[in-house]
Order: structure tokens, then C-alpha cells, then sequence
């Protein structure tokens, strides 16, 4: 993971997407953390200011479907993921979310998917059962055209709906291939907000 850490240098910036236009800074945010409260604490952050790439995240994700092995290469131990990864009460793990078959998991996950989202639009979403993982990387917050709304339930229903098509899409189910719906979450537009055009 050579491309993920705090504070990314000013000659990465290019390569960082925009975080917000208009934030309580006063600047455009481009390679700085979004979240004050982490601002406050120099850009270093247990909740947030860790930049990085999908394909960083794919080497997470991988590591974390092999037991906290990569490329044979142990990085911590199976116990360690499994202590991560389990449902602690409710539905969190260790600094992961548990897959309660709603929210940004979708309805297609196994129970034993783990995850976590991101405050500007991220997911990563690893479902042992299925050998699969489903990143997405999307901002919600970045708002250059100046737009009144913020639409938090279309990105919910953006989340869901690529977590359920990816795990549809595998086909090592004992049946074959699960058929895809014929309409998703985002086609309703359930609690999206009413913007009028013109």
C-alpha cells in the first residue's frame, strides 16, 4: 500500500480528488482532511485524514479475505481479522461495521460481510463468503456547481446498489448465476430530495 497515508505531499495533490469547494476554511480542499475536528488535530486521525487509492484498498481488502496474508506475507494474524471482523454487539466489530443486510451493504451480502463508510461518500465492503470485496469511492460533499443539496440518500442508494450487483454477479453459487433486479434503489429515488428544474 505505497500510496496511502496521512497528510499526502503537496506534489501528490494532482493526484487526490477534491474534497469540498466551499468549507468552513475558506479554500477549496484538494489532499487535506474534510473533517474539522481531525483539521484540529494536524490532518492525523483515528476517524479520518487517511487518503489513499482503490488500488491500495484492493490490497487491504485482499489481505483481509486471506487471513491478514498478502502475497505470503503475513501481515497480522487470522485470529486478528477474525477479532476485527466479528460482530462485538450491535453491528460494529473492531473498527468495522457488520453487514445487518441494510444500509450500504445492501441486501445481497452474506452476514458475515464486514465493512466501513467513509463521511464524503466511501465504502469497502468484504464478504469472506463470496470471496469478495466492493470499494466505492464517491463524494458527496464536493460541490462545485453550488447546488443547494446535498443528496445523502442518493449516495445510500448508490452504495447499496453497487454492493448488491457485485454480489449477485458472482457466479459460485451452488445454482449458477442470481438473476439481477429488475429495478434498483436508485430508480425508486426513495427520500431523494426535490430539486426544480427549469
Amino acid at each position: 500500500m505505497k500510496d496511502t497515508g496521512f497528510r499526502p505531499p503537496r506534489s501528490q495533490h494532482g493526484r487526490v480528488a477534491p474534497t469540498e469547494v466551499s468549507p468552513p476554511r475558506g479554500r477549496p480542499l484538494r489532499g487535506e482532511v474534510h473533517d474539522e475536528n481531525a483539521y484540529a488535530l494536524g490532518g492525523v486521525a483515528g476517524h479520518a485524514g487517511l487518503f489513499g487509492t482503490a488500488a491500495d484498498l484492493a490490497v487491504l481488502a485482499q489481505t483481509l479475505l486471506n487471513g491478514g496474508e498478502y502475497h505470503g506475507v503475513r501481515v497480522f494474524s487470522d485470529s486478528a481479522v477474525r477479532r476485527f471482523t466479528t460482530d462485538a454487539g450491535g453491528w460494529r466489530g473492531l473498527g468495522w461495521q457488520t453487514c445487518q443486510g441494510s444500509g450500504s451493504c445492501g441486501l445481497r451480502l452474506s452476514a458475515r460481510a464486514y465493512g466501513h463508510t467513509g463521511f464524503t461518500g466511501t465504502s469497502l465492503w468484504i464478504d469472506p463468503d463470496r470471496d469478495l470485496f466492493v470499494i466505492v469511492l464517491t463524494n458527496w460533499v464536493h460541490n462545485p456547481a453550488g447546488h443547494r443539496y446535498r443528496p445523502i440518500a442518493v449516495l445510500a442508494d448508490v452504495r447499496a446498489d453497487i454492493a448488491d450487483v457485485a454480489g449477485l454477479a458472482v457466479m459460485d453459487e451452488p445454482t449458477g448465476v442470481r438473476p439481477m433486479p429488475s429495478e434498483l434503489r436508485v430508480d425508486a429515488g426513495n427520500g431523494w430530495p426535490v430539486v426544480a428544474t427549469r
